[in-house]
């Protein structure tokens, strides 16, 4: 468990360090607004519409490549997805047994192709989203989207619920450590000791969000507060970003309707 964590905020620390890639240099309220226009287009195609979609998993394999980001990363995080996309159509096949073609003597229904045009689109979702984050991080995505437009609340929490997570992390990795140091038996740990770290863990993050409740208090009287980051400049790259990538994904979209 304990390389398991270290692993983890290795690949936290990661994300917001700086990258060389066409990809990592471009503003991040660009790449915004394409994956949001991406989302749209991927997200109004038919779910039996399965050639389109597969043809939509040309912009984020380009991202891919483009922004040199590893694969096995992204897969990673996509097959999250998996269970949630079908759980929600897996009754698809049962309820919509209209027979569509017939494969090696296997009648194959409607329920099923909506089913895999369910879990493509979910993929596909997730990945491009994780594509943005790795290419632009975490601190500047929200700076970014709160210049866009997204109310200071929702950034300051996303922001503050982030770096808590990796702080509870590493809280978890130092306990673990300790715990491993006083034991003489490797192993899974008893559920007695669990109980302890859960209580240790809970103790310390009551005492810890009082203590941010009074910062907030004592530097913002109570309201929200603003993560400031040095402001970048929309450039023509940005802009010839945008219009590209708009008129690809538009394309391919229109090409899901010729077929």
């Amino acid at each position: 468990m304990g390389d398991k964590l270290l692993g983890a905020l290795r690949r936290l620390s990661l994300i917001e360090t700086p990258q060389h890639s066409p990809l990592h240099s471009l503003d991040g309220r660009a790449k915004i607004a394409v994956t949001l226009l991406y989302l749209v287009a991927l997200l109004s195609l038919p779910l039996d519409s399965l050639a389109g979609i597969i043809l939509m998993s040309l912009v984020p394999i380009a991202g891919w490549a483009v922004g040199r980001l590893r694969g096995r990363t992204i897969l990673r995080w996509a097959l999250l997805s998996l269970p949630f996309t079908v759980a929600v159509g897996a009754f698809n096949p049962l309820l919509d047994r209209e027979p569509v073609a017939e494969v090696a003597g296997v009648t194959l229904t409607h329920g099923w192709i909506t089913l895999c045009g369910l879990i493509l689109r979910g993929v596909l979702s997730v990945s491009v989203v994780v594509e943005l984050v790795l290419s632009t991080g975490v601190y500047r995505l929200c700076v970014d989207a709160g210049r866009l437009g997204v109310p200071a609340v929702v950034v300051a929490l996303v922001l503050m619920v982030y770096r808590y997570m990796r702080l509870l992390m590493g809280e978890v990795l130092t306990l673990r450590m300790a715990v491993d140091a006083r034991r003489q038996r490797r192993g899974a740990l008893p559920m007695r000791v669990w109980a302890r770290v859960v209580g240790v863990l809970l103790i310390g993050s009551v005492r810890r969000a009082r203590w941010v409740g009074m910062a907030l208090e004592a530097r913002a009287g109570g309201g929200v507060p603003r993560f400031r980051l040095p402001a970048t400049k929309w450039r023509t790259t940005d802009t010839l970003f945008v219009v590209f990538s708009a008129v690809v994904i538009t394309l391919l979209r229109f090409v899901d309707c010729c077929l």
